[in-house]
C-alpha cells in the first residue's frame, strides 16, 4: 500500500533541559544544511552552499560551479601526464610526461649546460684593405652571436649579417656602427656571413674586428 505523505521542512520543537538557566534544545525533524556541523564548527551551508552545480564545460569561467570528473579527465589528457620534477632542495629542474613514452623526463637547460664555440674571427689594421668579412657553416642547432668592432667612428662603416642569403637586424649597435652585436637562433647547415667594410682607410692605431660565435645547448 502506497504511503500518503507530505514532506515538512523547517519544522522543529524545543525541549527545556535546564529550567533554572532557562536553557532549551532546538530539535529539527528535518535536517537542514545550516543544522549540519563539521568538526571545525562550520555548517554545511557555509562550506558547500556556494557550489551552484556541476559542469562538464571545459571553457566555463564561473567561480561557483564545480568541475565534473569528465572535465578533470579531459584536462589530464591535455596535460599528457605532466608532472614537475624536483631536486632535493625542492627546485623544479624539469618535468615528466607520458607523451613520447611513459614517464618521459624533460630536464630544463641552463647556460652552464651549453657549449661555446668560436666559428670564425678576423682582424685588420689601418694599413690593410678596409674589408673584414667572416663566414661559417653552422654545425649544430643553437644560437648565433656575431660581433663587429670598428674602434673609430671617424670613418663610415657598412656592416651586415646574413643567414642563407637573408639579412638579419642587429640586436645592438653603437654610434651606429662603432660596435654591433647580432644574435639569433640557427640550425645545422645554415650559411652565415658577417660583412664589414669601411669607405676609406681607418686612422692609424685603429682596426676592424669581426667574430662569429655559437652557443649550443647540450
Amino acid at each position: 500500500m502506497a504511503i500518503n505523505e507530505v514532506t515538512v521542512t523547517g519544522r522543529k520543537f524545543r525541549k527545556l533541559v535546564d529550567e533554572t538557566a532557562k536553557l532549551w534544545q532546538r530539535i529539527s525533524f528535518w535536517t537542514k544544511a545550516s543544522d549540519v556541523e563539521f568538526e571545525d564548527g562550520k555548517n554545511a551551508e557555509t562550506k558547500l552552499g556556494m557550489i551552484n552545480g556541476i559542469t562538464s564545460d571545459i571553457n566555463g569561467d564561473s567561480d561557483n560551479i564545480a568541475a565534473s570528473i569528465k572535465v578533470v579527465n579531459e584536462l589530464n589528457n591535455k596535460l599528457g601526464g605532466f608532472e614537475p620534477v624536483l631536486d632535493a632542495a625542492g627546485k623544479i629542474t624539469g618535468y615528466k610526461t607520458n607523451v613520447g613514452g611513459a614517464d618521459t623526463v624533460f630536464p630544463f637547460r641552463s647556460i652552464t649546460e651549453s657549449s661555446f664555440s668560436l666559428l670564425s674571427q678576423k682582424y685588420i689594421s689601418a694599413a690593410t684593405p678596409e674589408t673584414c668579412d667572416v663566414s661559417a657553416t653552422i654545425e649544430n642547432d643553437g644560437y648565433l652571436i656575431g660581433l663587429v668592432s670598428k674602434g673609430s667612428n671617424s670613418v663610415s662603416t657598412s656592416i651586415a649579417c646574413t643567414i642563407n642569403g637573408s639579412a638579419i637586424d642587429a640586436s645592438y649597435s653603437v654610434n651606429p656602427n662603432l660596435f654591433c652585436i647580432y644574435t639569433c637562433k640557427v640550425t645545422k647547415g645554415d650559411k652565415v656571413i658577417l660583412r664589414c667594410s669601411t669607405s676609406s682607410t681607418l686612422p692609424v692605431g685603429y682596426g676592424l674586428h669581426s667574430t662569429l660565435m655559437e652557443i649550443v645547448p647540450r
